[in-house]
């Protein structure tokens, strides 16, 4: 009895280990090069992928958790509900971090600065942009962009309608535009993983 209970619990260890691998190989597919492969964008900021078809992103505003009343919590997962439900189509969330963005401060501080004749505020703009640009390049924001897919223009159309409807005509809406400067950078950044910018 002991001999056969022993055998049974190599057996199943046997097979806990080989689910584990089959689980790991099916991991080992699941790249972000993969699921978003990326290889050029047109002038709107949409991507083409490898198979022509089209590639395009929102950025998802973020809220506290711990601050937000239930009641708002509540209105959001049903409108994320509400697009689970009408939305088919495939649709990839992906958590990326950017550098804060400060060129448009940075290209008005360097205006002021050709403009001014006033050696102090000289003195004190330039400090302000050496400001900014450490601004930029030590505080990192994090963000969440919303991915989605059409084999086709008006597949991408309807696809852009439906998603933008939908979490924005709410009072306090869910998404954000991206601008194409900012999906450019995010597409380098999926692509290339090992690039820092």
């Amino acid at each position: 009895m002991m001999k056969l209970f022993t055998w049974r619990k190599k057996a199943h260890k046997k097979e806990r280990k080989e689910q584990r691998k089959r689980e790991k190989e099916v991991y080992k597919e699941l790249y972000v090069e993969q699921i978003i492969p990326v290889i050029a964008m047109d002038e709107a900021g949409v991507g083409v992928m490898e198979d022509g078809s089209l590639c395009d992103c929102f950025q998802i505003i973020t809220k506290d958790l711990n601050s937000i009343s239930k009641d708002e919590l509540l209105r959001d997962i049903l409108i994320w509900d509400k697009l689970y439900k009408i939305y088919s189509g495939d649709l990839k969330i992906v958590f990326f971090s950017y550098h804060a963005e400060t060129e448009g401060q940075q290209q008005y501080v360097e205006y002021k600065l050709t403009k001014t004749k006033n050696p102090m505020f000289k003195e004190f703009l330039q400090e302000k942009l050496q400001e900014l640009k450490r601004v930029h390049d030590l505080y990192v924001t994090p963000g969440v962009a919303l991915f989605f897919y059409g084999q086709n223009q008006t597949e991408y159309k309807n696809n852009y309608i439906t998603i933008y409807t939908t979490l924005t005509k709410a009072s306090r809406p869910l998404i954000r535009k991206m601008s194409a400067e900012r999906k450019k950078r995010l597409f380098f950044q999926l692509c290339n993983k090992t690039v820092k910018q």
